[in-house]
């Protein structure tokens, strides 16, 4: 039974699409449903499908160096009302003066259209074009020509006028934007979008006041020094970003891996070098060049690359060639040793066997192997099979509008099934029984897991009360189940699996009179499956295998 609680994890946007999807199933039962199973595809694929989503994502995920500058909404860019000492006082900027001593004064001036602020018993005082830095100066000049004797004075631009500025080229909003006249450029582009990463240059964005340039623009100066040019907007002023320049990519071992953009012909080295950042281990550098037809292949010495002219095109990966030596083994469980043992490349799991210091309660013949690669392998296993399953609830045609609508509401809670099994992470384990388990070679960041000896025997799934109980000599699998009340109605009885101290499975099978005759040893875990309801049929099956699978790779057991 599936519960409001996990009906309401389904994402959003997932959601919608299968409540589409299962509207097409009830009014047009008869019609294929093989768009509907492409609308909710999951990421999971195989084969040549799955290297050519790789392929296209790879180019999609290359980060452009400068882009996270305008990640944040326009909505956050934050005013810029900071004005540096070489601000011009201009027509509409506020100023704050206040005087005390012999005359007590305080008050915000406008600059009027004339340039001037009005101070009383004084009269108009231009300040226009006044750089900042000399405007107390000015103001206390003019109030000691009236009074001259214990006077003090203070004075600070408080606003300025705000400007209107045209954001114009390759951005992603062009448009008249308004702001202080005194607002970093970095604030106007976000106002605009931010620069197209995909057409839009981070080099080269002028800043035009009629047909002048003032300024040229090269934000990676910014990036990599904390430089950026402090300049005084007018009324007018157009911000122009110029489409993308040459550009180069970078991978690997680099603390940047980005698309670098230059604007002569070639990059140095030494340029290159400074961007990337490559991290000290790496060793090499292959570069990737395609000129019209042709495509090469360099492999550089990290010392060759200064030298190195880098082309536009060009695709930069740094690595580090060399051969390994060491691998890292982690233990875990009940033994007297250090927690990490560095054994040498090659070795195999019978090698660590000798060095490990096993305690008086070490389970030596429950020795647990866990692996990242065995893990992977498990997941896109899982995932396959149930992608196969989500096309099966989605192909399945009825011949009458009722049906369809019984089928849409089976299909969904199928799909919710399907959405909780996605997120079961697999252990990994490798099962060390037989002969030959002594011979497998260790992988970087194995974990061994020693289990101390157990008299303990688990029984979960489909029982009454699952529990755990002391281990009998004398004990057959059904007396522990029934041990734990017995099978639930949802239990299927022929499938139940025991889960070996050393993560080897067994499924328990009937046997004289139907009665279950298992041997269950001490450190077992007993796992009673649910059975699938047989109005999913076709679809029992494989959902079975799946529960199945799941539980001997998750030890989790999931119900539809």
């Amino acid at each position: 039974m599936i519960s409001l609680q996990t009906t309401l994890c389904v994402p959003p946007f997932k959601f919608l699409l299968r409540i589409l999807s299962l509207l097409a199933l009830i009014l047009a039962p008869i019609s294929s449903l093989h768009a509907q199973t492409q609308l909710l595809q999951n990421d999971t694929v195989t084969g040549t499908e799955r290297e050519s989503i790789v392929e296209d994502s790879e180019l999609e995920d290359t980060r452009v160096f400068g882009a996270s500058l305008f990640e944040t909404p326009q909505v956050d860019a934050t005013p810029y009302n900071t004005f540096n000492q070489d601000y011009r006082i201009q027509v509409g900027d506020l100023i704050r003066v206040q005087i005390w001593g012999a005359l007590a004064f305080q008050e915000v001036l406008p600059v009027d259209a004339q340039g001037n602020i009005f101070l009383p018993e004084i009269g108009p005082l231009q300040v226009l074009g006044l750089p900042n830095s000399g405007l107390t100066k000015k103001i206390d000049q003019a109030v000691a020509q009236v009074y001259t004797k214990n006077i003090r004075l203070y004075a600070n631009l408080e606003t300025s006028q705000e400007v209107r500025v045209y954001v114009a080229g390759y951005v992603k909003n062009p448009g008249l934007y308004g702001g202080p006249t005194s607002e970093n450029l970095i604030n106007y582009l976000k106002l605009a979008g931010g620069i197209d990463p995909a057409r839009g240059s981070f080099i080269k964005i002028e800043v035009k006041r009629g047909q002048d340039s003032l300024h040229t623009i090269n934000l990676y100066d910014f990036l990599t020094q904390g430089e950026v040019p402090l300049i005084q907007f007018a009324d007018g002023d157009v911000i122009f970003v110029s489409p993308i320049e040459n550009t180069i990519e970078v991978s690997g071992l680099t603390k940047n891996t980005f698309q670098f953009e230059f604007s002569a012909a070639t990059l140095p080295g030494t340029e290159l070098l400074g961007l990337a950042r490559p991290d000290p281990i790496a060793t090499t550098a292959v570069v990737k060049r395609s000129l019209a037809d042709k495509a090469t292949v360099f492999h550089l010495d990290m010392n060759e690359i200064e030298d190195f002219e880098f082309l536009a095109g060009d695709h930069i990966i740094f690595s580090a060639d060399r051969k390994k030596t060491t691998l890292l083994v982690k233990i875990e469980g009940e033994h007297d040793g250090d927690g990490n043992v560095v054994m040498p490349y090659g070795s195999t799991v019978g090698d660590l066997f000798e060095e490990l210091n096993f305690s008086e309660y070490s389970n030596t013949d429950a020795v647990q192997l866990f692996r990242q690669s065995v893990k992977q392998r498990q997941k896109e296993a899982i995932l396959a099979s149930l992608q196969r399953l989500v096309n099966n609830v989605l192909s399945t045609r009825s011949s009458t509008t009722d049906e369809a609508r019984l089928r849409a509401a089976d299909a969904e809670l199928l799909l919710q099934f399907v959405d909780r099994a996605r997120n079961v992470e697999p252990l990994g384990q490798v099962v060390l029984s037989g002969e030959k388990w002594r011979d497998i070679r260790l992988e970087e960041d194995d974990r061994i897991v020693i289990p101390g000896n157990s008299k303990l025997v688990m029984v979960q799934g489909e029982v009454t009360f699952p529990n755990t109980q002391v281990f009998r000599k004398d004990g057959k699998l059904m007396k522990y189940i029934d041990n734990a009340g017995g099978f639930t109605e949802n239990a299927e009885k022929d499938k139940i699996v025991i889960l070996r101290a050393n993560g080897q499975v067994d499924l328990a099978r009937k046997r004289l009179f139907g009665l279950l005759q298992n041997k269950v040893n001490p450190g077992d875990e007993v796992m009673v499956l649910p059975k699938v309801d047989k109005k999913y049929f076709p679809l029992v099956r494989d959902t079975s295998q799946i529960i199945y699978n799941l539980a001997i790779a998750t030890k989790v057991i999931l119900d539809v």
